[in-house]
């Protein structure tokens, strides 16, 4: 239906409404969006920025396709498509807008939007779109018939006198003005990059589609030329049923044929009215019915014919113009939306030139204004007929040249903010491990486990760094364990650069720039060759850098290397000169920012730019000969005689080279320093008169639910290479015959040597069972001979100890004799039978006598007293016999000093005992004392 200039009566305004003031649909921001984000991937030579368009975003999930979906689409792609929800998905209830919030699922995490779900967008039944217009400072125009439009209307700003809403561009720049309003915006994007967290970038992309909306908005001309638009995405039969067109014009017939209606309904005399009304009702139902058969549904605005015969994909010229256009930049956020709508502003130009009768091409594109109102209201009745390719064609026209704009400009403008926000890459990790030569690693500072099965043949980290996030603050903290490399042995570095997260992990960076120098004081502390620098992946972390390297140290002594680290960021940074954020993080400690409120430079806050030295390795002494080097064949073995060894508990420190055990022989620095060499040693041992009752073993159980175990002696030798190498052991008796060979090991214990050496001798031999592989070493042996013993353990050994108030010392005190294991003690240890416990009536005694009480009564009445609490411990457990045992001693005692109160105490509890068993005749005659008692 062609627009046609009548005039209504206001009065007929209660019918109208306006559903909206104009947008591209959504459809078309989601595709536009998406379009975007493929531009990106293609133009993307060297994937430096993959993150945007990894593939984690586009995750696939069993969602209703009908609709843009978060868990599904592209977090820039959900936030272009629900920019213009007036009421973002809620149900009109007002008690459930927290709950049936689209956006509660990106945000119920953050505290600032859990204190208030109106912390980001005005989350009640504000309308967005009035602030979509004008890709510079000034924004729509404020008209009258906005307050046609149900809910709460925005309030306009003040702009060169006249009311005007904020623009799109600083609607979605953000900051003080808007951010009561709205915060899906491009500086609230930064600050959630900032995060440096996966669920950051998640908001942080959703808020960028918000804003790419925008964007894409003022490349429909309309936008750009301030012009709303509220039926360009409608046909006109949804235009006049929304507006209720027909409703009106027919009240205007009525109107005009009885102008007495008009007066009574300005005088507010409505029963009048509705008389009157009710005369000419026939006349209304014949204007209505004629309006309804004049609709087209064919005629259509211009941005509802771009949604329904536009298809993008199809147009082979424009596809093509758009590759080859690729990405389009500009300095600033400013620029993109100036640009975008300056362009799209000339494109409509170009098209009004090239079809000049085209009175449709004026704004708003091909709509006309509603045809019942005075004053008009524009914009409200579609105009182009779909069917009518005459009609089409400009606005075909018209789209071609925009919407490469919108792509290219939107692809421009995504990378753009990455390269704003993109983290700054830092030494995350370093790994240094000693291995054989000529590896490969399988994953970070890991190679294949069945290479080399030995325990001690596995590759070995020597040095581990790692920044953590520091609980409780905003910074990092470097976890550090550190050991000697030997300089005889091959050293494989491994780097991860951070930050790591998701989806992208650990940070790519460019392989020809990374290099590592080893600073230190030893005039040679380079490597002899420079390390090649290998990049791969692991499954789990991410890019990683791999190289190997042979520590040298021809001075003698251990020094330590700082490990120098330069290297560049693979993935794109925006250009701010000597800190745009390519070169490492020297300091991780503090956490490098972007400075949101820094436009247009967006410095970054607490990135120090520069060479790595936070990391520093240590390189062990080089392996020569040792002292004790003619001690190669066995016959020339080097002697040794080893004293009686009586806790197991005491062993030597391999790294601080010290034996507290004074019975066992400790030799450090002892080296293998070729393929021939061999160290032999002729051991002689002491044996204790009491071993042969223990060396066939003994199990009995003894009062109070303890248990008893005898333990044989043992024959025990220890062996540590200093770097971690492997070494074998073989053992041979007086007459130098082998008895025992033992491969790859670092420990030997033998139980009854005593049985197996008769004579109390044997030679052990020491040799490097692959010197091809593991080159020279360096190891420590420790040997002693251990007394057999006896065990004492069970589950009442536990509350014994933790209710008695009894010395503990494993060294002295009461337990002098044996070894205490756990707090409280599960084992007690005992090497000398003449000191073993054999019953507790034997052993509380002695406890008792080591409490140093003089008077021999008060000794009495302690022992009653624990007697008496260990019985009531035994009674707890259920050991009731052990506590009848330990209730009779008590009651002697007291029976013995006259303490007729404490006795029957304990009787009272002996009593409930005989009774729980069934013990009559006992039971009677507890009964029987406790009445002599009282």
């Amino acid at each position: 239906m062609r627009a046609v200039t009548l005039k209504v009566p206001v009065s007929a305004l209660h019918f109208l409404s306006l559903p909206s003031i104009g947008g591209w649909s959504q459809f078309n921001h989601a595709e536009w969006a998406k379009r975007s984000l493929d531009l990106i991937e293609l133009k993307d030579t060297y994937k430096s920025c993959a993150e945007i368009y990894n593939p984690y975003w586009f995750k696939s999930y069993k969602d209703d396709t009908s609709k843009i979906k978060q868990n599904s689409h592209h977090p820039i792609v959900v936030g272009a498509y629900y920019e213009d929800e007036k009421c973002i998905g809620l149900s009109d209830e007002q008690a459930n807008i927290y709950k049936k919030s689209f956006y509660h699922d990106w945000f119920n995490s953050d505290p600032n939007y859990y204190s208030n779900s109106n912390y980001y967008f005005s989350n009640d039944k504000y309308f967005r779109d009035h602030h979509h217009f004008g890709g510079e400072d000034k924004g729509l125009e404020y008209k009258w018939y906005f307050e046609l439009r149900p809910g709460d209307v925005p309030k306009p700003t003040e702009y060169d006198g006249k009311e005007r809403y904020y623009s799109a561009k600083n609607w979605g720049y953000g900051g003080i003005k808007v951010d009561k309003l709205n915060r899906l915006t491009f500086t609230e994007a930064i600050k959630q990059y900032n995060r440096y967290s996966l669920d950051g970038k998640r908001c942080a992309y959703l808020m960028l589609g918000h804003v790419l909306h925008l964007l894409q908005d003022q490349g429909e001309p309309d936008h750009a030329a301030l012009a709303d638009h509220a039926a360009s995405s409608k046909n006109e039969q949804e235009a006049f049923e929304e507006f209720h067109i027909c409703e009106i014009l027919a009240a205007e017939i009525v109107s005009v044929s009885d102008p007495a209606l008009i007066l009574e309904i300005m005088a507010g005399n409505i029963g009048a009215a509705l008389a009157h009304l009710t005369l000419t009702w026939p006349i209304f139902l014949i204007a209505l019915a004629a309006c309804k058969s004049k609709i087209n549904p064919n005629e259509v605005g211009y941005e509802r014919l771009i949604r329904d015969v536009y298809i993008l994909s199809d147009l082979k010229d424009i596809n093509k113009q758009i590759e080859d256009t690729g990405l389009l930049y500009e300095d600033t956020y400013d620029d993109f939306f100036k640009q975008m709508s300056l362009k799209s502003m000339a494109a409509r130009d170009d098209i009004k030139n090239k079809y000049p009768d085209e009175d449709r091409l004026d704004y708003p594109l091909g709509l006309g204004p509603a045809p019942i109102l005075f004053p008009q209201i524009p914009g409200c009745n579609p105009d182009i007929d779909k069917k009518d390719n005459s009609q089409t064609k400009p606005y075909i026209d018209l789209t071609n040249k925009v919407v490469p704009n919108i792509i290219c400009y939107g692809s421009g403008f995504i990378r753009r903010f990455y390269e704003i926000v993109n983290h700054v890459p830092f030494v995350e990790q370093v790994v240094v491990v000693k291995a054989v030569p000529d590896l490969k690693p399988v994953s970070f500072a890991k190679f294949d486990p069945a290479l080399y099965l030995p325990e001690c043949q596995k590759c070995q980290v020597k040095y581990s760094a790692k920044w953590s996030h520091k609980f409780g603050t905003s910074n990092r903290i470097l976890n550090v364990t550190s050991e000697p490399l030997s300089p005889d042995h091959q050293a494989y570095i491994f780097l991860q650069f951070g930050p790591n997260i998701d989806p992208e992990m650990s940070k790519r960076i460019r392989l020809e720039t990374l290099d590592l120098k080893l600073i230190g004081t030893s005039p040679m502390n380079q490597p002899a060759t420079p390390i090649k620098w290998t990049e791969a992946k692991d499954p789990k972390l991410g890019y990683y850098y791999w190289g190997s390297f042979q520590p040298k140290n021809p001075l003698g002594q251990p020094y330590k290397l700082t490990l120098e680290i330069q290297a560049k960021d693979a993935t794109a940074h925006f250009d701010r000169g000597s800190n745009s954020g390519y070169e490492l993080d020297s300091h991780p400690e503090t956490i490098a920012m972007v400075n949101p409120y820094d436009a247009p430079s967006y410095s970054f806050i607490d990135y120090q730019p520069g060479a790595d030295h936070n990391h520093k390795i240590e390189i062990g002494s080089p392996i020569m000969m040792d002292s004790l080097e003619n001690n190669q064949t066995i016959l020339d073995a080097t002697p040794i005689n080893l004293g009686l060894s009586t806790s197991s508990l005491l062993g030597p420190d391999f790294k601080e080279k010290s034996n507290p055990d004074s019975g066992a022989i400790f030799i450090p620095d002892l080296t293998l320093h070729n393929a021939n060499d061999i160290d032999f040693f002729h051991v002689h041992f002491q044996t204790h008169p009491n071993d042969k009752y223990t060396k066939k073993g003994l199990a009995k159980e003894l009062g109070g639910g303890l248990y008893l175990e005898s333990f044989p002696p043992t024959l025990e030798i220890l062996v540590q290479e200093t770097f971690g190498g492997c070494l074998s052991l073989e053992l041979y008796n007086s007459q130098k015959a082998k008895t025992h060979v033992f491969n790859n090991t670092n420990t030997v214990r033998l139980n009854g040597s005593q049985d197996i050496f008769t004579n109390n001798e044997f030679y052990l031999k020491v040799l490097n069972p692959d010197y091809g592989h593991q080159g020279k070493l360096r190891y420590g042996l420790f040997i002693r001979y251990l007394c057999g013993g006896y065990i004492l353990k069970g589950k009442f050994l536990s509350k014994f100890w933790e209710y008695m108030d009894f010395p503990r010392d494993p060294h002295g005190g009461i337990l002098d004799f044996g070894e205490v294991i756990g707090d409280p003690p599960e084992t007690i240890k005992y090497y000398n039978p003449h000191k073993l416990i054999s019953d507790l009536k034997d052993f509380l005694p002695k406890i008792v006598n080591e409490l140093r009480v003089e008077d021999q009564i008060e000794r009495n009445i302690i022992l009653a007293n624990k007697y008496h609490e260990l019985g009531q411990i035994a009674q707890g457990a259920g050991l009731l016999g052990d506590a009848e045992l330990l209730y009779d001693e008590s009651t002697q005692i007291y029976r013995q000093h006259h303490m007729a109160l404490w006795e029957a105490t304990v009787l009272h509890e002996l009593h409930a005992i005989y009774m729980k068993q069934g013990r009559i005749k006992e039971a009677d005659h507890i009964s029987q004392r406790l009445e002599e008692l009282r």
